[in-house]
């Protein structure tokens, strides 16, 4: 029987195999234990904080952002125009398990408005993590 699990110690999913030296295990000889083995899927779960480039870009009107989360930690995701100004907030410290996400930004502003054409930066902040990126809003 084999199975796979997320184990947060580990930060990655597990394999788990039965494992079962004698007849008298196999049969859990009354018990609900039994001894597994657990081997790696390498890969699964990232081991940094990232923020990928947004695509489409150029975009009209809505574009995907994926970023990775590497622990237990409050993400912020915030669109801002070309002067600094805040567009739109799309997460807000919201608490990630270790994976990698994608989120859709739809072009609005915070009041649910059309924001123009022109350049705009997605910045994410998570814990010591921070990092920008460009993205073209094309009407």
């Amino acid at each position: 029987m084999t199975f796979q699990v997320y184990k947060s110690r580990f930060k990655t999913a597990v394999d788990v195999v039965s494992n079962y030296p004698t007849a008298e295990e196999k049969a859990f000889n009354g018990s609900s234990y039994s001894r597994t083995s657990i081997s790696g899927s390498p890969g699964l779960i990232p081991e940094q904080f990232a923020l990928m480039q947004n695509y489409p870009n150029p975009f009209n009107p809505i574009t995907n952002i994926r970023y990775n989360v590497a622990d237990d930690s409050p993400v912020t995701m915030v669109v801002y125009n070309i002067m600094g100004q805040e567009v739109i907030r799309l997460m807000n410290n919201d608490i990630h398990a270790p994976g990698k996400y994608s989120i859709v930004w739809n072009g609005l502003n915070q009041r649910g408005e059309n924001v123009g054409a022109g350049m705009y930066l997605i910045r994410m902040v998570s814990g010591g993590f921070s990092d920008t990126r460009k993205m073209v809003l094309l009407k």
